[in-house]
């Protein structure tokens, strides 16, 4: 098996091409993880990748942090694999930071998956999650259930045991638009086979996305983005 770091999936996430249709959201992505484990991720401590895929963000951990990358899937990467519905075969409080990219919107019943992800925190102990907000249908690992408006990610982490620090926009709505029609163009240029003026397009529109994003005050992008990113602390039981 190659090493996580040297897997199309890892280097596509970490370093996104400009000429790609999913730069800006990689990017967007990459730059929150990143900011995560500077900011929480001290030497020692143990952080579960719970979703992990090719655990592409491991390499903005320290190398002294214990990183378990945890999948419901047949997923040579990952560190521990279980079956849906089953519990993470790791003790309560295991973890001090929990990592979770891209992963609810896929999980019909979501607040099992986080009352787990609040389980495997100890009291004090941070999450990071990401999901779609506005976005093309997307069905992965057995279906694409959910989007969520900011008030929806305040909702099922507050119910789940968490409080929410931070919550920040990956494309806010300007951009939101301008990405939504990228997809599709991309996907009508390989239909009539001219897949080659899909990345001078690409490199276009992601330029003008950035751009706008930043004309756009924070309210306005935290409208309707294409992806929520969420800091949370997990609450102290009752």
């Amino acid at each position: 098996m190659q090493n996580y770091s040297q897997t199309f999936e890892s280097r596509r996430r970490i370093k996104p091409r400009i000429w790609n249709a999913d730069y800006c959201l990689l990017r967007g992505l990459a730059r929150e993880v990143r900011a995560f484990a500077i900011a929480k991720a001290e030497p020692g401590l143990t952080v579960v990748d719970y979703g992990c895929g090719a655990k592409p963000y491991q390499v903005f951990f320290p190398v002294t942090c214990r990183y378990l990358g945890v999948d419901t899937c047949e997923n040579p990467y990952a560190d521990l694999v279980m079956q849906h519905g089953q519990k993470v075969p790791l003790a309560d409080g295991a973890a001090d930071l929990v990592l979770s990219t891209q992963v609810v919107y896929l999980v019909a019943d979501f607040d099992n998956y986080l009352a787990e992800c609040r389980r495997l925190l100890k009291p004090g102990g941070w999450l990071l999650l990401t999901t779609h907000g506005t976005w093309t249908y997307h069905p992965a690992s057995g279906g694409d259930f959910y989007r969520f408006t900011q008030d929806g990610v305040r909702h099922i982490l507050g119910r789940n045991g968490f409080n929410i620090v931070a919550l920040t926009p990956v494309v806010g709505t300007l951009g939101t638009g301008l990405h939504l029609r990228q997809l599709v163009f991309n996907q009508w240029l390989r239909r009539l086979h001219l897949g080659w003026l899909a990345a001078p397009l690409n490199v276009v529109t992601n330029l003008r996305i950035q751009f706008e994003d930043w004309l756009c005050p924070h309210g306005t992008r935290m409208s309707s983005p294409v992806i929520l990113c969420a800091l949370a602390q997990a609450s102290d039981p009752a």
